[in-house]
């Protein structure tokens, strides 16, 4: 990450090794290395039976292989948590000497350190404090408060009001952002999106956009019908608001010069930036006429396709909230007949210091993108009236005043802890990124901190982990056929976790819920679909396969033991019925989890896969539409709504068909929307980002468990993480609540069983099952909830096979299938 910190770190490590070797007695020869010893003796001549010895060591190998191999488990054990410290404080004085440029890291830079110095305004430290020993250039923020936001339409309406009452400024940072999309939609006659950002410009407030520069859409080429594209509308985006008061900037992924095997040309065309964020000022709820900075951050785009509801609607929505935003599963298909793919995503509120290290973020990337853009005109068109660098917000003497959570952090941190109470929250900003996307001083390598901190909480889960992602796949040098461009090591993580606690006679669940097939805009048969559909496969046999194998080692073990206990109960039987004359009964030690005794244990009882997926009938959609119509008519949504602009991207981008092949023409999309008009069903695509641990502990935000957004060098993402200090194991809070809300959305009812994630496994099993079972069924039947099993079998072995292919799709499989001369890069 740092040469000089690399160099100092392998020092430290060389020194740490030699003091142990000392101190265990070996030498540079015993340890096979051609070296010799600074401490070594005067060489001696060596006895007849000295030189036997000698050559029967070299024949037989050291004697004390056991010994060394004990020794450097040692080492790597005080070497990973040293290191960690040693970089850790490398990290914070590079912190320290990052952003020579001013701005905001300046100005609050003296505050946040007499702030950091002061015990008496910190939190114990926690069970998940550990969390930190990762080096990141972000550290824990304390006296936060975080919101929870289900679905678009929550999310949207909160960013509607809350930039309604901007006053300072407006920072915007994203994949793709829609400037015809309309945020509040039970209002047809709000602003949309572009429209309340010229509005807030034109107020005086700060607006900025920072967005993905698709490289070949500004060639245009999607118009001239050479390339599909990802549908981004960057080029539509950038013309929107040309000559207005915002401010919209395109960056290019570029690569880095340092750690890379990928061509420039690939890396600009395949990898993009993908952090989700919006950074706004609204009313301090501490100080009155103050501001105070805050954030949303998660996976949702504000762009098409991404406005939904709980209820997640197939059809009855077409021609109201969903007029003019129609995106289905498979292109082509007729936008007024449906069904729509529903989305579902999970997004978050925040305020507090790690607002501040979010606001960081953007202006690094918006300082350090310019410099590498082509065009050279762009910096002075950046740059602002008031004279700012490249037209960021000025945080001078006088601004800073108007911010209580930046003039004075000690006293917004005593605010935050009398006014929230048990409500407030320790949080940590975490990223994938390279030092071509930011502007740091000494940053030149690749911080995978969001991989860190996964692998990390995923270690220290006690109970369950609870996942919802776009795509899962990782740890690729385990897969039946070892590959190794997948290496992000959170899925043998979780089989490390699973095990651990089978040797101990525990239980752990792990619930991951997934789409029914990634998202590829081509349909599921389609060849990008299918290498991601196969690399998840592949993961998630290797997956079944360890834990199976576990399962089988602690049989065996507890065999052994059983029949060693049994043994020693027989003597000591024999023994007390010698001196007592009595016979007695003594009980064989059994685990420590009854759940472990009730049946025999097999993978799929550790790890489910789940996915989400909707039967609409012709009896819900009329049920539904006129329950809607009497809170707003249909008539309200004109032709009009989201407007001409909206319907041109949505429509033609979405429904566009490039490269014609024998699954992507309009015909194939035909039949599959036949299939899917009968069936009256449809996927619900999980585009969510999530973890949760044991109820305690979040990680939510842009990143994908895939090596794209994992690797460091390929996507840029951001996710923040955290937990609820004042909240105790045995006590119900906000974190256990939002599963709670996910929870009876997906399963159709509220329970008490569900608050606990073990005892709950069974039931959210069973419910999955007859889920699927009713989804695939001809003709398909209503579902409790939206819950499924994903359709993978399990055997007792650990060996996984699909039985089942994907319902109304024709010939796309669910194990997926590699394509000889499609790149693996593009899918992992």
């Amino acid at each position: 990450m740092l040469e000089d910190g690399e160099c100092e770190v392998h020092e430290f490590g060389a020194m740490m090794f030699n003091k142990l070797k000392a101190s265990a007695g070996l030498s540079d020869d015993e340890e096979g290395s051609e070296g010799s010893s600074e401490e070594e003796e005067e060489k001696k001549p060596k006895t007849w039976s000295e030189k036997a010895e000698e050559k029967k060591m070299k024949e037989s190998g050291p004697s004390n292989v056991l010994e060394l191999e004990k020794l450097e488990g040692e080492l790597k054990h005080r070497l990973r948590s040293e290191s960690d410290e040693r970089l850790i404080e490398m990290m914070n004085q590079q912190h320290s000497d990052s952003d020579s440029d001013g701005g905001l890291e300046k100005q609050i830079r003296a505050t946040e350190e007499k702030l950091d110095k002061n015990p008496k305004c910190l939190l114990e430290t926690t069970y998940w404090e550990v969390i930190r020993r990762h080096p990141t250039y972000f550290p824990h923020r304390r006296g936060c408060h975080v919101q929870f936001l289900v679905e678009g339409k929550e999310l949207f309406e909160n960013v509607y009001k809350t930039l309604m009452e901007a006053k300072e400024l407006i920072y915007i940072v994203g994949w793709a952002v829609t400037p015809e999309l309309k945020l509040c939609r039970d209002d047809p006659d709000s602003l949309t999106l572009g429209e309340l950002l010229k509005k807030k410009a034109a107020e005086g407030v700060h607006v900025a956009l920072h967005l993905w520069d698709e490289t070949l859409t500004g060639l245009n080429m999607v118009k001239r019908g050479l390339y599909k594209g990802m549908e981004t509308g960057d080029e539509e985006t950038r013309r929107y608001f040309k000559h207005t008061g915002v401010r919209c900037n395109l960056s290019r992924r570029l690569r880095t010069k340092k750690g890379w095997n990928i061509p420039a040309s690939v890396v600009r065309m395949a990898y993009s930036h993908h952090q989700k964020n919006i950074i706004c000022d609204m009313p301090s709820i501490f100080e009155e006429d103050k501001r105070m900075l805050v954030s949303f951050i998660g996976g949702i785009d504000l762009t098409t396709g991404r406005w939904d509801t709980p209820d997640h609607p197939l059809f009855y929505t077409l021609d109201r909230e969903h007029k003019n935003d129609f995106y289905c599963a498979y292109p082509g298909m007729d936008p007024t007949k449906g069904p729509r793919m529903p989305w579902h995503d999970v997004a978050c509120k925040v305020f507090g210091r790690a607002v501040i290290d979010l606001l960081r973020n953007f202006e690094q990337r918006w300082r350090r993108q310019p410099k590498y853009i082509e065009m050279v005109p762009i910096v002075k068109r950046l740059r602002s009236k008031d004279g700012h660098p490249l037209g960021l917000y000025r945080f001078d003497e006088e601004n800073m005043k108007k911010f209580s959570d930046l003039t004075n952090p000690e006293k917004w941190e005593e605010h935050a802890n009398r006014l929230l109470g048990r409500d407030v929250w320790s949080l940590q900003v975490t990223r994938s990124i390279d030092s071509k996307a930011v502007r740091l001083a000494k940053f030149q390598g690749s911080d995978i901190s969001i991989q860190e901190a996964y692998v990390k909480a995923i270690g220290k889960a006690k109970k369950f982990i609870y996942i919802e992602n776009q795509f899962f796949c990782g740890s690729s040098e385990w897969w039946n056929k070892p590959h190794y461009g997948c290496t992000n090591s959170v899925p043998i993580a979780i089989v490390d976790t699973i095990c651990e606690k089978i040797r101990r006679g525990e239980m752990m669940r792990v619930y991951i819920v997934i789409p029914l097939f990634p998202d590829s805009g081509r349909g599921p048969d389609s060849v990008p679909s299918q290498e991601a559909l196969s690399f998840q496969f592949q993961t998630m046999q290797f997956m079944y396969r360890e834990i199976a194998r576990c399962l089988e080692e602690q049989r065996e073990r507890e065999a052994y033991v059983k029949a060693e206990s049994q043994n020693d109960v027989d003597e000591e039987r024999e023994r007390i019925k010698d001196i007592l004359g009595v016979e007695i009964e003594k009980e064989i030690p059994k685990p420590k989890d009854e759940l472990l005794v009730s049946r025999k244990r097999i993978a799929s009882d550790y790890l489910r896969f789940y996915s989400l997926g909707k039967v609409e009938t012709e009896q819900e959609s009329a049920r539904m539409k006129a329950e809607l119509e009497k809170i707003v008519p249909t008539s309200s949504f004109d032709d009009k709504f989201n407007s001409e602009g909206h319907k041109r991207h949505v429509l033609g981008l979405r429904s566009k068909i490039t490269h014609e092949t024998k699954h992507s023409t309009p015909k194939k999309a035909r039949q599959v929307q036949e299939r899917m008009l009968r069936s009256r069903r449809g996927p619900i695509y999980v585009h969510a980002k999530l973890m949760i641990i044991d109820d305690d502990f979040f990680i939510l935000g842009s990143a994908n468990l895939n090596q794209r957004s994992l690797d460091g060098t390929r996507d840029t993402e951001m996710c923040i993480s955290g937990w609820q200090p004042y909240v105790k194991e045995s006590k119900k809070g906000a974190i256990q609540d939002f599963r709670l809300k996910l929870w009876k959305q997906h399963l159709g009812e509220e329970n008490e069983e569900w608050e606990d994630g073990v005892r709950a496994f069974e039931r959210v099993e069973e419910i999955g099952k007859e889920n699927w079972r009713r989804y695939s069924a001809e003709p398909a039947e209503t579902m409790q909830g939206h819950l499924m099993l994903y359709p993978v079998e399990v055997a007792e072995d650990g060996k996984c096979q699909a039985k089942h292919s994907f319902p109304d799709f024709g010939d796309a499989t669910v194990e997926g299938a590699e394509h000889p001369l499609y790149p693996d890069l593009l899918s992992m």
